[in-house]
């Protein structure tokens, strides 16, 4: 299964930059409401959640951009094209 659908991050953990929600809303003009959203329905980047706090790794937060915004993902998967469609 893909790890970043399962907001499972594979990276090293002694290398782990968190952004808080506030921070990416503010990062993609996003509002935090919209994050919590998109976290509940398993879009967006991949949340994790220490205590009550939802946090989010700067490493997938660049894998999902990457994936999202036009850019191969770390294990060569195909990103989406500016018109949206996956690259044949």
């Amino acid at each position: 299964m893909n790890p970043i659908l399962n907001n499972q991050c594979k990276h090293l953990a002694n290398s782990d930059v968190f952004l808080d929600r506030k921070q990416l809303a503010l990062k993609y003009f996003y509002t935090e409401k919209t994050l919590a959203n998109w976290a509940t329905r398993g879009y967006g980047p991949p949340c994790e959640r220490v205590g009550k706090k939802p946090l989010y790794r700067l490493c997938c937060v660049k894998d999902w951009e990457n994936r999202t915004f036009g850019f191969p993902g770390e294990d060569g998967t195909p990103g989406r094209t500016p018109a949206g469609k996956v690259p044949q």
